[in-house]
């Protein structure tokens, strides 16, 4: 009898080797990666991940809103990032879109309260006070990078805001 577990052991981890090595193990290269923008504003770094990005690929622009979908507390400060920018699929990329290509990036803070005094800062590549790149779109996955200098949209104005480093790896669907 020990002989036959033995060899029955064996077999059955022929069997799972033979297994493994037909349909592979899914290493941490293959998992899907996330959505995420990444920026430095004003000096301080900020990241949005999946669950607080809003993508939109509508017509000819692909669309993106980071921020909270709701608020967790009152007096929270809610900082929000937007980019939108015309957009073709078949571009050879790197692109940077010039005029007439359309990019605005814009950036708020909003404090969640019963006086919310929302603060709005905004730009434009035909302004030239911002730039945005499509660095690669493999798949459904568009990765680039954006900068610049916002212009506050309030009057009297804020002191303007300076988006540095800012990078996106999101998902653009199909």
């Amino acid at each position: 009898m020990p002989i036959h577990r033995t060899r029955h052991g064996i077999l059955v981890l022929a069997l799972a080797a033979a297994f493994v090595i037909t349909t592979g193990v899914p290493d941490a290269a293959a998992k899907k990666k996330k959505s995420s923008v990444v920026a430095t504003i004003d000096g301080k770094q900020r990241r949005w991940n999946a669950k607080k990005l809003t993508i939109d690929t509508g017509g000819n622009s692909v669309n993106v809103i980071a921020t909270i979908k709701r608020p967790h507390r009152v007096n929270q400060l809610i900082r929000g990032l937007s980019f939108s920018c015309q957009f073709d699929r078949t571009w050879v990329f790197p692109v940077t879109p010039q005029y007439p290509q359309f990019c605005v990036v814009g950036y708020s803070e909003v404090r969640f309260s019963t006086n919310p005094n929302p603060k709005t800062w905004g730009g434009a590549n035909v302004e030239g006070t911002v730039e945005v790149t499509f660095d690669s779109l493999e798949g459904n996955r568009l990765t680039g990078r954006f900068h610049g200098t916002l212009t506050s949209q309030q009057n009297p104005p804020n002191p303007p805001v300076t988006v540095e480093k800012g990078t996106f790896s999101v998902d653009i669907g199909g």
